[in-house]
C-alpha cells in the first residue's frame, strides 16, 4: 500500500482519474463553499474520501486512495498548497481545477429543451385527437379503452417524472448561481467567468425558458395546447364519459403539473439575476483589462524610452477618453416643462405684483420685469397705484362710493378708465375695514374716449360704504 500511495500521476492523468470520481470532488467543492477561498480542511477531505470509497471495489478503492493522496495532488498541481492556519491543516485547491469541476457538475444535467418537450407531448396530442375524431373506444372496461388509457397514463406520468427530475437538477444549478451572486467572488478568473456565463445563458435559453413556458397554464403551441390545457381537455372527456376514476386521476395530474410552475419560475429568476450581474462583472473586467493595456503601452512608449521623463504623455492615453467627445456648454438650451406659456405668464405676473406691493417706490424697476411683457408691467404698476389710492382714501359714509370714486379719479388719476371702478369695488367689498350695503337702485356711468371716440358704459348696483368700528377709531385718531 505504501508503494501504491507513493506513485505519482501527471497533471492530465490525475485530472482524468478525478473526473472518473467527480462526485468526490463535487462534495469537496460543496465543503469549500461553506468557507471563503478554495481551501478544504484536510481532516474533512480525508473523511469525504473514506465515505466515498465505501461500496467500491478493492481496485477502485486503491485508485481513489492514490489519486486523492495530497502528495499526488500537490505534484499534479491540483493543490496549490498544504499549510496550517490557526492550528488547522488545510488543502488549497487550484482555482482553475475548482472552476473546471463546477462546469462539469452543471454539464452533467440531462437537458429537457423545447424539442424534447414537444416530442413528449406528441403522443398525448395524438390520443386526444383520436378521441375527438371518435377513433377510440369510450366504453369503460373494454380492452381498447383500457389500452389507450394505460398508454395515456404512461405518457403523462413519464413526462411528469422527467420534468420533476430536471427541475430538481435545475434548482441545484439555480442555488449554485445564487451562491455565486451572494459571494461576489472577485477572485474568479475572467475566462472562467465568461465560460460560466456562456453556459448559464445557453442553459437559460434552451432549458429554463422553454420549461417555464411549458408549465404555464395558458401556453398553446402550433401543434396543440400546453400540458395543462391538454390535461384539462382530457379531464372533460372523462367527465362526459362518466369515468370518475380517470377524472380524478387527470385532476391529480393537473395539480401536480401546476405545482411545478413556481419552482421553475424561481430557477428562472435566479439564473436571470446571475446572468445580469455576471454580464456587468465581465464588462468591468474587460474595461479594466483594456485600460491596463493602454496605460502599459503609453508607459513603454514614453517613460521606458527616456528615463528623464516623469510623466506619460496625455496624447498616448487618448484611447481612454470617451468615444464621443463632449462639447463645451456655451448657452443652456431652453428648458422644456409641462406647463403652458400662459400659465408661466400668470406666475411671473403674480410674482411681479407681489414684489411691487412691497416696494417703497412704485417707479422702481420690477424684479421680474425682464421676463414679463411691457404691457403687463404697466398694468401691474397701474393696479398697484389704484389699490394704494383706495387704501389711503377717506371714504364718505352713506354715499354711492362708485360714483364718488369716478368723480374723484376721472380727472386726477393718470391712466384712469371706467373698468378701474370694478377693481375698486372688488377691493372695498373684500376689505375687512368696511361694510358694504347694497340699495335697490341701479345707475350707469358712460364715458367717451376723446382720442378714439370709443364709448364705455358700466351699469352697477348702488352701494353705500360704512367703516367698521376699528377703522372709524383709527380714522378719528388720524384726524
Amino acid at each position: 500500500m505504501a508503494d501504491l500511495i507513493q506513485k505519482r500521476f501527471s497533471t492530465i492523468e490525475t485530472i482524468l482519474k478525478m473526473l472518473n470520481h467527480r462526485e468526490l470532488m463535487f462534495r469537496a467543492i460543496e465543503t469549500s463553499d461553506k468557507r471563503q477561498g478554495n481551501a478544504v480542511i484536510e481532516a474533512e477531505f480525508f473523511y469525504l474520501v473514506a465515505e466515498y470509497k465505501k461500496g467500491l471495489s478493492a481496485e477502485k478503492q486503491k485508485e481513489v486512495t492514490t489519486v486523492f493522496d495530497y502528495k499526488n495532488l500537490l505534484s499534479a498541481k491540483v493543490l496549490d498548497d498544504r499549510r496550517a492556519t490557526d492550528g488547522v491543516t488545510k488543502l488549497w485547491f487550484n482555482s482553475v481545477i475548482i472552476d473546471l469541476f463546477r462546469l462539469c457538475k452543471i454539464s452533467l444535467y440531462r437537458p429537457l429543451n423545447k424539442t424534447s418537450l414537444l416530442s413528449a407531448m406528441t403522443p398525448i396530442w395524438s390520443i386526444l385527437s383520436d378521441i375527438n375524431e371518435k377513433q377510440l373506444s369510450l366504453i369503460p372496461g373494454t380492452e381498447e379503452y383500457d389500452e389507450w388509457t394505460d398508454t395515456l397514463n404512461a405518457h403523462i406520468t413519464g413526462l411528469l417524472g422527467r420534468i420533476k427530475a430536471n427541475i430538481t437538477k435545475l434548482e441545484q444549478i439555480g442555488e449554485q448561481f445564487q451562491e455565486d451572486i451572494a459571494e461576489e467572488a472577485e477572485r474568479e478568473l475572467p475566462d472562467a467567468m465568461k465560460l460560466k456565463f456562456e453556459h448559464a445563458s445557453k442553459l437559460y435559453r434552451r432549458e429554463v425558458q422553454p420549461l417555464s413556458s411549458f408549465l404555464d397554464k395558458d401556453t398553446r403551441y402550433e401543434k396543440g395546447d400546453g400540458i395543462l390545457l391538454t390535461i384539462d381537455a382530457l379531464k372533460n372527456v372523462f367527465v362526459r364519459n362518466g369515468d370518475l376514476e380517470y377524472q380524478a386521476l387527470m385532476t391529480n395530474y393537473y395539480l401536480q403539473y401546476l405545482d411545478l410552475f413556481e419552482p421553475i419560475k424561481a430557477v428562472a429568476d435566479n439564473i436571470s439575476i446571475y446572468l445580469r450581474k455576471t454580464k456587468e462583472a465581465i464588462a468591468q473586467h474587460n474595461a479594466i483589462e483594456s485600460a491596463y493595456v493602454i496605460i502599459k503601452q503609453a508607459y513603454n512608449k514614453t517613460l521606458s524610452a527616456d528615463r528623464r521623463l516623469k510623466n506619460i504623455k496625455l496624447s498616448d492615453l487618448q484611447d481612454l477618453a470617451p468615444e464621443r467627445t463632449l462639447g463645451k456648454i456655451k448657452r443652456p438650451a431652453p428648458i422644456q416643462i409641462d406647463k403652458k406659456p400662459a400659465f408661466l405668464s400668470n406666475v411671473f405676473n403674480e410674482l411681479a405684483r407681489r414684489t411691487l406691493q412691497n416696494a417703497h417706490s412704485i417707479d422702481d424697476k420690477l424684479v421680474f420685469e425682464d421676463v414679463i411683457q411691457k404691457d403687463s408691467a404697466v398694468a401691474i404698476r397701474h393696479s398697484i397705484r389704484l389699490n394704494r389710492w383706495v387704501t389711503s382714501h377717506s371714504w364718505p359714509e352713506n354715499v354711492d362710493f362708485i360714483a364718488h370714486a369716478y368723480e374723484q379719479l376721472k380727472n386726477t388719476f393718470e391712466g384712469f378708465k371706467v373698468p378701474d371702478l370694478l377693481e375698486i369695488s372688488s377691493t372695498l367689498v373684500t376689505s375687512k375695514q368696511y361694510t358694504i350695503k347694497a340699495l335697490p337702485a341701479f345707475k350707469q356711468i358712460r364715458e367717451e374716449d376723446p382720442d378714439t371716440g370709443v364709448v364705455t358704459e358700466m351699469g352697477y348696483c348702488v352701494r353705500h360704504i360704512t367703516a367698521t368700528g376699528q377703522h372709524s377709531e383709527g380714522s378719528d385718531g388720524n384726524q
